[in-house]
């Protein structure tokens, strides 16, 4: 079996009450029925609790209280079941978030999430390239020749957007290249993420006519999922990518139609509404030209690895419903929603802007859309025609 993993994924480490924000607010907590079964089985008074504060009318969840918390979070926000019955008696979804797990024949795709802010501190500011592991032991199911075939066109599609996600994001010293956040400069050689975005759009758009027709072998898939070299650009990356204008993604007016999106979704708070209604207030071509100069060459290197996130996290999905165009929209419009965000930031931090911002705009993002397969559902459909 291959199990594959970004090296951050192993370094996570749940830091329990010192978190700004808590997994144990706002969201239905879901109980596995082998859990359920032993909370009922429990003696005494904490037994009681337990039973309590469980509800299987729609499946087994616990009751949250009036303010949207588990009813086991206590002042210090941490778990009194863990504290009482200790750390084997959680239910699943309490021992594994914010990890993730995909399993596909004999290959898995574990991540955690970047709603997590541990988990986004370590994806925005962690290893200098993402980077994954293999690990490769007997078990699993095994696919037929052609699901086999499938699933390997999907991962090399995923590992060469990666590779040239991360081509140039540092150099040979682990600093982002001079120029990097404005690469409409003459004479600049390296990428900003807005170009890479529209970039991989391009290619796509192309792959999935290829995917379509069941032509794999045109999308440049090896056996060992990974994209030929075909290298068309000055830093000589080796995803097979000739670079496109980003134009496509980059205006003001496509930006207003990627905010409308927010106000259609099943939101937990007001909290990315009122941010889409800010941007659209204070925008002005003037403030934005100074924001995308001043915000640092940084700022590419925090996107460019919260598209990598995204491309890793849900490129694997195209193997059930055929949409890998739509993966990379997804990628690209979590991006371009969080930019306008970042922007509203900066404005109300006095044109500042640090990566404790972009932390905080990209795990809240995240919460609101991830943990709902109906908003993810709903921007993949505004994409599956239209494009990003």
């Amino acid at each position: 079996m291959i199990h594959e993993y970004p090296a951050y994924y192993t370094e996570f480490r749940c830091i329990g009450g010192k978190c700004k924000d808590s997994c144990c607010i706002s969201w239905e907590l879901d109980i596995d029925d082998e859990t359920y079964e032993y909370y009922k089985s429990v003696q005494g008074e904490f037994g009681d609790r337990l039973r309590r504060s469980m509800n299987n009318d729609d499946g087994n969840t616990f009751v949250l209280c009036d303010d949207g918390r588990c009813p086991f979070l206590n002042k210090e926000n941490l778990c009194d079941i863990y504290t009482e019955l200790g750390e084997a008696s959680l239910c699943n979804v309490c021992t594994e978030f914010p990890r993730s797990h995909e399993t596909i024949g004999d290959y898995t795709r574990s991540d955690v999430g970047l709603s997590c802010p541990e988990a986004a501190r370590l994806i925005i500011t962690g290893d200098i390239n993402y980077v994954t592991h293999i690990d490769k032991y007997d078990s699993g199911e095994r696919l037929n020749r052609s699901d086999k075939k499938r699933l390997k066109t999907i991962l090399a599609i995923k590992d060469g957007l990666i590779d040239y996600i991360e081509s140039d994001m540092y150099d040979e010293a682990g600093i982002p290249p001079a120029g990097k956040a404005d690469s409409t400069k003459e004479g600049t050689d390296n990428s900003s993420w807005k170009t890479k975005a529209n970039t991989m759009v391009k290619y796509v758009e192309k792959w999935q006519l290829q995917w379509n027709d069941e032509d794999y072998k045109k999308i440049d898939a090896k056996i060992d999922a990974k994209i030929d070299a075909k290298i068309d650009s000055k830093r000589g990356n080796n995803s097979g990518l000739k670079e496109e204008p980003e134009e496509k993604i980059s205006t003001h007016e496509k930006r207003l139609d990627m905010l409308d999106i927010i106000e259609k979704l099943e939101l937990l708070d007001d909290t990315l509404a009122s941010w889409a209604k800010k941007y659209k207030e204070l925008y002005d071509e003037t403030s934005w030209s100074e924001f995308v100069r001043e915000r640092g060459s940084l700022y590419d290197v925090w996107m460019e690895k919260i598209m990598a996130y995204y491309i890793f996290r849900y490129m694997i999905r195209a193997y059930y419903d055929n949409n890998i165009q739509t993966k990379i929209d997804m990628a690209v419009y979590s991006c371009s929603v969080i930019e306008c965000v970042d922007y509203v930031r900066w404005l109300e931090n006095g044109r500042c802007f640090q990566v404790e911002d972009m932390i905080d705009i990209a795990r809240k993002y995240a919460k609101e859309i991830e943990h709902s397969e109906e908003n993810l559902e709903y921007i993949e459909e505004e994409f599956l025609f239209a494009g990003v």
